[in-house]
């Protein structure tokens, strides 16, 4: 409903809504969907985090190899 709204929003004000989300991120990528964004562009993304405990399980929730 939230984001609806927020559509809704950007519309009335003339205002182009886009969505991103990690490549991953399955269920992310189905809300966009289904709220009608359309995929236009895939990039490389690198990042860091200083807890490789935090990226080990980030990368196996999103089925990502390391």
């Amino acid at each position: 409903m939230t984001c609806t709204a927020f559509i809704r929003y950007c519309i009335k004000h003339n205002i182009n809504s886009i969505w991103d989300c990690d490549n991953g991120n399955e269920e992310s990528k189905n809300l966009a969907k289904k709220l009608g964004f359309k995929s236009v562009e895939t990039y490389q993304m690198h990042w860091w985090h200083e807890n490789k405990r935090f990226v080990d399980i980030y990368l196996k929730n999103y089925n990502y190899t390391t």
